[in-house]
């Protein structure tokens, strides 16, 4: 599928950009996925990866800069076009940083990729590195801007960003699946754990993704977000000796830094346990 195309389907043009790109091909995925029309799943599963190619070519043409949008895909960029992204302002960077990141997420949730044994099957296994790629490319473009004369406030926007892209890609790459005839002490740890690692995917998707996340589950934030914490202060509190006390704190870790992003906490959703 070619690029002009993919833009047609997702009812895009030419100088649209990756986050006209989400919000389009999000508004599709509500009328085509399967989970929402269970009475023609045939059908729903060819639209939906029809869909997904043209998301794919469309992404493809849309990362590119503008300048070099109409040249072939396989000619080399300029050195000056190659090296552009290490020029660019902290201003241009934050929102193209956090598009690839909102991509890369959205691709994740869709697919249901935060259950771990679903990314292992073949079309979720290549969607699963196309949203590390996106997220690697999230992180990579706030990488030079470090090295700028930041003030403050710019700083600590940069920082919380950083921080929760860090979390996440380790989250997305946790690999603990509980052992059979485990002890009880590993098998209680595990439970909370697992509750604690889903009601945190739940919180960030019903914030960032709501089309992702059944309709009964919505309208739980505040608790949801106490209960996941609860969850995994249980593992690292009462069971320091589990073989997923590490996740339990990567997991820990990526809820505060999507709080700090999202400005949740002061906001006054949650008190957070001490």
């Amino acid at each position: 599928m070619n690029h002009l195309e993919s833009l047609r389907v997702l009812g895009l043009t030419e100088s649209s950009t990756l986050r006209d790109l989400t919000a389009s091909f999000r508004r599709l995925v509500k009328k085509f996925h399967p989970d929402l029309n269970q009475d023609k799943l045939e059908w729903s599963n060819r639209q939906m990866l029809f869909l997904n190619k043209a998301y794919d070519s469309a992404h493809e043409y849309l990362s590119q800069p503008e300048n070099v949008r109409l040249k072939p895909v396989e000619e080399e960029p300029a050195p000056s076009q190659r090296s552009s992204i290490k020029n660019i302002s902290f201003e241009k960077a934050i929102p193209l940083s956090m598009e690839y990141l909102l991509d890369g997420m959205g691709l994740y949730y869709q697919y249901g990729l935060d259950n771990i044994v679903l990314r292992r099957e073949g079309t979720r296994r290549s969607r699963f590195r196309s949203s590390i790629r996106r997220i690697k490319k999230s992180f990579s473009i706030l990488q030079p801007i470090a090295e700028l004369h930041l003030n403050r406030s710019e700083f600590d926007q940069l920082e919380i960003i950083v921080n929760f892209i860090r979390h996440f890609y380790k989250s997305i790459h946790m690999e603990i699946i509980r052992a059979e005839n485990s002890s009880t002490y590993e098998m209680k740890a595990f439970r909370h754990f697992t509750l604690g690692s889903k009601l945190v995917d739940t919180v960030i998707k019903e914030v960032m993704f709501k089309e992702f996340v059944e309709s009964y589950k919505l309208g739980r934030l505040t608790e949801n977000i106490k209960l996941a914490e609860a969850e995994l202060n249980s593992v690292i509190v009462d069971y320091p000796d589990a073989i997923c006390l590490s996740d339990s704190t990567i997991k820990k870790e990526l809820l505060l830094s999507f709080l700090d992003m999202t400005n949740l906490n002061e906001q006054g959703y949650i008190a957070l346990y001490n």
